[in-house]
């Protein structure tokens, strides 16, 4: 054979182990074409050379890691983004290979994943910066791979080449050692460096936060490394993925992971938070940059941990950075440190029930009672308004506790006194003094003032238990509607809570009270009605004053309980109930077809015409003090030197033209002023209607239940806030629903029934809304019922009244919707129906 036609053919064997489809044909053509040039006896060795190639692989694994690493060795003289560039295509290329899992295929485990391995842990020794995503890739080759019999030698080999490397004490050895022995329960790992084979064994915590604190042994000097020093060569912003590894192994309650450690030495995560993290990373002599992996580590816990771990990360020296950070906006931490709050709000928004426990860890010790003042935040107010039901009388019995025995944590001996307090009113009362103590604490200077109506209240409550109770609901009333009014949403509701046990001791007087603030106008004059106001007209500094006082919402809730008109608003919209007001009328038309209220286009219209009329006043106000005439248009513009003014009347002129701009904005004022005040009265009579729907919830047999009918209704007729209106008549229809079956209130006078049914018609025959005419409806039907069951002998009465409202419908006389008589001649029906 010749010697060119044979050196063809092996250029073609070559060519045949190509990935390339065009590259294997074009040789195998090639072959083919040589070897019909062939003699006899080497067409034999030719073929053998091709059967034996079927049975060949690829190149050798060997010759890859080889290849590997000459193309990404930095040799000569290099730069130093050269060598990092080679190193980093190193650590890809190793990722690659990792990754194409061909070092997982069966039957070449230990020739395979041991280089890849080694090469890895040399790369991350050599360059720390590298070390951690070193120690990723086989992190997360381990744990895609599973637990199975096959890949148990990986996670042997991998045990062991940490060891051999000495980067066992490492946080990427950590995290691989740990999710080695949860893939493997029952392997046995090394008995050094880790005691009892177990970073996370007790004995061991002193090592592991020198690991995790990524410190050279120097600053722990109890350490007993046998490994070199593996402190990472700088610092990054971001937490290390062995944290979330640890935690992770923290939080399990599968106790089998533990099953080969004594009991006595498992770790926990409040040990293990408050000597890895609380002690080591939030040290005073801590630097910042280990604080601010104490603040990620705080959030994570926070976002990530089982409900009964959350509270943990508000250690003793946690709290101390965490207040110390809060208050200073200028401090290097102060944005990470509100991090940790931020996870804590976005915690208490998922689960309610831990507002109890975080509210309690901010403000008992290591916290403090006053954490928002100090902090400059409001962060225990928010989790007040996070908090549920449940949690939220937690949050007022711990303060009580805390108020009345400060130095007494024994919740044994809390219990014993609670129980001394079986009375349910003086709890109410108790739940209020906390609220409004807690608030002093915090700074409120305007809670002095509450609590010394709290405490006349109080008073007057344990004086009439002895008899003399003529006024105590009234003074009640007051109290409540004083806290109500503040900016408070915790008091508020508790406000309601304490109005609902009291519910039952409410008199005529007490409750005409809460009607008299619904009957009151939604304006400046019905503000100056209900609140200690001055009068418009007084004085400049006074009327400023008041203005800036309705601007900010900054009235006090003090005033002399004896006089309802003496009470001060501090109302501020809390999110809830929160009125805007525009102009013109929001509320519905009585016309079907929904158009715009008459008044409205009305209004619309004066406030047009009232600003051209106040620029024309200004104008002839402006050409007074100049001794010309008003600007007009058509009129010549030229004027003489002999009328214009020298500098020193131009001075002259000056003090006049100030006292004008300012009328004009005491005029501007005046606007804003008149928004204001009826904003704040929508708001007030809501929280109004809040305590009318607790009384008629739980007392609408109560007889003073049906004194509220009529000036709820009327309410729902003459607001001109929608949402105020349907708020009323919702309140109907609630007592209503409740006015059936066993559940009509008795009648123990008809004198006093009757005239609310009166009233009721005659608010039908006023017109308004549809949500109007069905709450007139479903009060009057209540009525009936109530009349009706106490004497059947007022089913004529009834019908009587209904037909003399019918025939004025008929005439024309009134405005009334066709269901207010078709709701009626239903229940006739069903009346008759079960009277047969």
């Amino acid at each position: 054979m010749p010697a060119d036609s044979y050196n063809a053919i092996r250029h073609h064997f070559d060519r045949l182990a190509s990935d390339e489809d065009a590259v294997r044909l074009a040789s195998s053509y090639g072959i083919l074409a040589g070897l019909s040039s062939c003699p006899p006896d080497a067409l034999q060795k030719i073929l053998d050379r091709l059967l034996k190639g079927l049975a060949s692989g690829p190149p050798d694994f060997g010759q890859l890691l080889d290849l590997l690493k000459n193309r990404t060795r930095a040799e000569g003289n290099v730069s130093g983004q050269e060598a990092r560039d080679h190193r980093l295509g190193r650590l890809f290329g190793l990722e690659a290979i990792v990754k194409s899992e061909i070092v997982f295929q069966p039957g070449c485990c230990e020739e395979r994943w041991k280089p890849v391995v080694d090469l890895l842990l040399d790369l991350g020794t050599e360059k720390t910066w590298l070390r951690e995503e070193c120690g990723w890739i086989i992190y997360e080759a381990l744990r895609k791979n599973g637990s199975t019999d096959e890949t148990r030698i990986h996670a042997e080999s991998a045990v062991e080449r940490l060891c051999e490397k000495q980067v066992a004490m490492t946080p990427e050895g950590v995290a691989i050692w740990l999710k080695v022995h949860e893939l493997y329960p029952d392997i046995r790992l090394p008995k050094r460096p880790w005691r009892h084979r177990d970073p996370l064994e007790a004995r061991n915590l002193d090592e592991l936060a020198r690991v995790l604190k990524e410190a050279s042994a120097e600053e722990f000097p109890s350490s007993k490394s046998d490994g070199k020093d593996q402190q990472r060569g700088m610092w990054t912003p971001k937490l290390h993925f062995a944290w979330g590894v640890i935690l992770e192994r923290l939080y399990t309650t599968d106790k089998s992971l533990l099953d080969f450690a004594p009991k006595k030495g498992a770790l926990t995560l409040t040990r293990f938070w408050q000597h890895v993290v609380d002690d080591t990373l939030f040290a005073a002599s801590a630097s910042q940059e280990r604080k601010h992996w104490g603040f990620l580590l705080s959030a994570k816990v926070i976002h990530d941990a089982p409900k009964q771990w959350v509270t943990v990360v508000f250690s003793r020296n946690m709290i101390r950075c965490l207040i110390n950070h809060l208050s200073d906006g200028e401090r290097y931490l102060h944005r990470i440190s509100l991090r940790s709050l931020k996870a804590l709000h976005i915690r208490i928004e998922l689960d309610p029930d831990l507002a109890h426990a975080a509210v309690v860890a901010l403000t008992r010790k290591p916290g403090t009672p006053n954490f928002d003042h100090v902090t400059k935040t409001k962060t225990v107010a928010s989790l007040f308004h996070q908090a549920s039901d449940d949690a939220l009388l937690d949050i007022v019995r711990d303060y009580e506790r805390t108020i009345r025995r400060p130095d007494e944590d024994d919740p044994k001996k809390a219990e014993d006194s609670d129980a001394q307090h079986s009375a349910v009113q003086d709890q109410a009362f108790i739940l209020l003094y906390s609220l409004v103590l807690f608030q002093l604490y915090n700074g409120d200077e305007d809670a002095l003032s509450v609590l010394s109506d709290l405490d006349a209240c109080f008073a007057g409550i344990r004086a009439g238990k002895n008899g003399n109770n003529t006024h105590d609901s009234d003074i009640l009333i007051e109290v409540l509607l004083s806290l109500i009014s503040r900016k408070s949403t915790l008091l508020r509701r508790l406000s309601e809570q304490v109005f609902g046990i009291f519910a039952g001791d409410m008199t005529n007087s007490s409750v005409q009270l809460l009607l008299d603030v619904l009957a009151s106008e939604e304006s400046i004059a019905g503000q100056q009605t209900m609140f200690e106001q001055e009068d418009g007209d007084a004085s400049d500094d006074t009327s400023s004053n008041d203005a800036q006082m309705v601007d900010s919402g900054a009235i006090s809730a003090t005033g002399d309980l004896s006089n309802p008109k003496k009470r001060k608003l501090n109302l501020a919209p809390d999110g809830k109930d929160e009125v805007s007001v525009t102009s013109g009328s929001d509320r519905d038309t009585p016309t079907e077809s929904g158009s715009t209220s008459g008044s409205e286009m009305a209004g619309s219209g004066m406030d047009m015409d009232q600003g051209s009329d106040e620029t024309a006043r200004l104008n002839a106000a402006l050409a007074q003090i100049v001794g010309t005439r008003p600007f007009d248009e058509k009129a010549d513009a030229s004027i003489s030197d002999e009328e214009l003014m020298n500098d020193d009347e131009m001075f002259a002129l000056d003090d006049q033209m100030v006292s004008v701009f300012k009328e004009r904005k005491k005029s501007t004022n005046k606007k804003e002023e008149k928004r204001d005040a009826k904003e704040t009265m929508i708001n007030f009579k809501n929280r109004v209607l809040d305590l009318l729907e607790i009384f008629v919830k739980q007392q609408h047999r109560n007889p003073l239940a049906l004194e509220m009918i009529a000036p709820l209704l009327t309410l729902g007729r003459t607001s001109r806030s929608k949402q105020l209106a349907d708020r009323a008549c919702s309140i109907i229809r609630t007592f209503a629903q409740k006015c059936r079956g066993k559940e009509i209130p008795p009648v123990e006078d008809d004198e006093r029934v009757w005239p609310v049914l009166h009233a009721v018609h005659r608010e039908a025959k006023q017109g308004s809304s549809k949500v109007h005419a069905t709450a007139c409806s479903q009060a009057s039907l209540a009525i009936v019922k109530i009349l009706v069951d106490s004497d059947k002998t007022h089913v004529v009465g009834v019908a009587s009244l209904y037909a003399a409202t019918q025939i004025e419908w008929l005439q024309g006389s009134c405005r009334l919707q066709p269901a207010f008589f078709s709701d009626f001649l239903n229940w006739s029906t069903s009346y008759t129906k079960q009277n047969r």
